[in-house]
């Protein structure tokens, strides 16, 4: 009986230690759920090493050019969250053999990535365009034949050349270019191999009953074809009601309405040419005016030409703060309510040491000016000494009076990196020490809630160090984006030319901490000192300049990812101009087009 009772009390124990047990069985299993079992590398690059990135599953392919070294490189890598890696992200290692990561997530499941540094040998002409004109283009080889109408200046063409990804090409894409002779493009790829190609151009183009020719007389234009659709776009002030146009068709062939007649725009218009056969082809010509309005020309305005100024909405009134102009830097506080009165409200802010490319903003009904280069007199470049930074931060209520509230803010010396306000805070980001671009850039993240006292919230954000973005980085649709910029990269001092590595991608953050890249390679080309404007649900870049050509492009967007040109400008190419939405329509002022202009214009928004 004893023995029995025994066992009895050993089965009734084991029954509860099982019974107790199960909720923690549970509980494990659902954690164990919880957990993120992501362990992907979702970004990998080299900070200012020009060079291509392709993550082909488990294996990372980093292509560079071969005067680059590759034995002592701290990548920035970016993971699924929760995850990590080792190495880890930032520690130098060397790329001239190959480098093994592994990634663990959150839930202990690891992954192993291999990175294998190659010599990108790709450097072909992937396509080769005439903008304003219609030719046929044959790619045989290295040789690029181009078929044009007999009545095409072929001194001055403008072709459009897409070349291999990371290989650059030089004429540069969009160079006016006379093709009287045959001409030659060098194209580099990313280890330093060379391809040739020799692009002829010759009048031969010739159909039976095709327009080969069509202008508007007297006026500025750029014409676009798409088959038998025929795009004119004038100038903002142009009256379409009643234009004289030229119009050259096929040898012996005619043309109505006839060629010289005066014809009303307003709609589009339907062109008949036919053949000596009668053979007959419609073409629809519609003739867009440009959305952009010249307010003040160069000269006009009151204050001098000048770029790397900024311009904000603030109290119901557009204001233009500092600038740097053809003697040096101004500390100049401007305001207007349309864009053509300007009135003067501060010609010698007290910013401190005059300086050139500080950052501005308007936070907590105030107006702020921070960072810059010092201005001593001195050679030389207009009187910058490289490396003299005020690092001073300044506000103002009225644009007058201005209260110095720190001599050495914490990020430290920054040229040209973005500030803007967002979700109650200011956020500071990028940029670079050197007023030359010949250091590093930053890809670190401050913020503060008062203007004064910083805090570093990344020291090493997903994107790439960039400057030149004082106007790339807007709040859009509740997040922060960021689009292109630029630097210098370390392999500049062993090239015979500043070589500058630009981006044309865009990065968005819900936070101002964790960035997503949404967009690799946008339609527009990478660069630098340009404007990104956010206006009544459009996101815009426009402008700015690369390394051998400045633009005047306008781009808009959505979402950040899907863009569309917006067609055409008539203003003058230019880098580092400001641009602001205002009273439903973007106003551009200044900007450097070769050299310094005061031009005001603004862009209608009602299209």
């Amino acid at each position: 009986m004893l023995i029995k009772n025994i066992v009895l009390s050993k089965k009734r124990s084991m029954k509860k230690r099982i019974i107790c047990c199960v909720p923690l069985i549970l509980f494990l299993i659902s954690c164990s759920k919880d957990r993120s079992n992501e362990n992907n590398i979702i970004g990998f690059y080299f900070p200012n090493r020009l060079h291509e990135v392709r993550i082909e599953g488990t294996e990372i392919n980093v292509f560079m050019r071969d005067i680059q070294p590759v034995n002592y490189i701290a990548p920035v890598i970016t993971l699924s969250d929760k995850a990590s890696v080792s190495p880890a992200s930032h520690v130098a290692q060397d790329f001239s053999k190959d480098v093994s990561y592994t990634v663990r997530a959150e839930n202990g499941a690891k992954k192993n990535y291999t990175v294998k540094v190659r010599r990108s040998s790709d450097n072909a002409l992937i396509s080769f365009s005439i903008p304003n004109q219609t030719c046929d283009v044959l790619i045989e080889g290295s040789d690029v034949l181009v078929d044009v109408y007999r009545y095409v200046d072929v001194s001055k063409l403008s072709p459009t050349v897409v070349v291999s990804g990371g290989a650059t090409i030089d004429p540069p894409s969009g160079s006016t270019i006379d093709f009287t002779d045959p001409v030659i493009y060098t194209i580099t790829a990313l280890d330093g191999s060379v391809a040739t190609y020799t692009v002829t151009i010759n009048k031969n183009l010739s159909r039976r009953n095709d327009i080969e020719k069509f202008e508007i007389v007297g006026t500025q234009q750029i014409f676009e074809r798409e088959d038998d659709y025929l795009y004119i776009y004038v100038p903002y002030e142009t009256d379409i009601t009643n234009i004289e146009t030229n119009v050259v068709v096929s040898h012996t062939a005619t043309v109505s309405p006839r060629n010289g007649a005066f014809v009303d725009f307003t709609n589009p218009q339907i062109y008949t040419v036919t053949a000596v056969d009668g053979a007959s082809k419609n073409y629809l010509v519609t003739v867009k005016k440009s959305p952009w309005r010249e307010i003040l020309k160069n000269g006009e305005a009151p204050f001098i030409g000048r770029d790397l100024h900024k311009m904000f909405v603030f109290r119901d009134k557009l204001w233009l703060l500092g600038g740097t102009t053809g003697i040096g830097w101004v500390k100049e506080v401007w305001n207007t309510e349309d864009g053509r009165n300007w009135n003067p409200v501060n010609l010698n802010a007290d910013w401190g040491e005059y300086k050139r490319g500080p950052v501005h903003v308007v936070f907590k009904d105030k107006l702020w000016a921070m960072g810059g280069y010092g201005y001593v007199h001195e050679p030389p470049y207009f009187g910058w000494t490289p490396g003299e930074a005020d690092m001073g931060i300044y506000s103002s209520s009225d644009g007058i009076h201005w209260d110095k509230h720190t001599d050495v803010a914490p990020w430290g010396k920054r040229y040209q990196p973005a500030l803007v306000e967002f979700n109650d805070k200011l956020w500071l980001m990028g940029g670079t020490k050197d007023l030359y671009f010949a250091t590093a850039a930053y890809n670190d993240i401050w913020s503060s809630e008062d203007g004064i006292n910083w805090v570093r919230e990344v020291e090493h954000a997903a994107w790439q160090g960039r400057a030149a973005i004082n106007q790339a980085c807007v709040v859009f649709n509740g997040a922060l984006y960021l689009a292109g910029g630029g630097i210098i990269g370390e392999y500049a001092t062993a090239s015979p030319q500043n070589i500058l590595i630009e981006y044309n991608d865009v990065w968005k953050s819900i936070d101002g901490i964790k960035w997503e890249r949404i967009q690799m390679n946008a339609p527009w080309e990478p660069r630098l000192y340009h404007s990104v404007v956010a206006y009544n649900g459009v996101m815009y870049v426009i402008a700015g300049g690369n390394n051998k050509l400045i633009k005047n492009d306008v781009w808009k967007s959505i979402d950040g990812i899907h863009w569309e040109q917006v067609k055409h400008s008539f203003w003058r190419r230019r880098h580092a101009q400001s641009v602001v939405g205002y009273k439903g329509q973007l106003i551009m002022t200044g900007g450097n087009a070769s050299n310094y202009v005061n031009e005001v214009w603004s862009m209608d928004l009602t299209d």
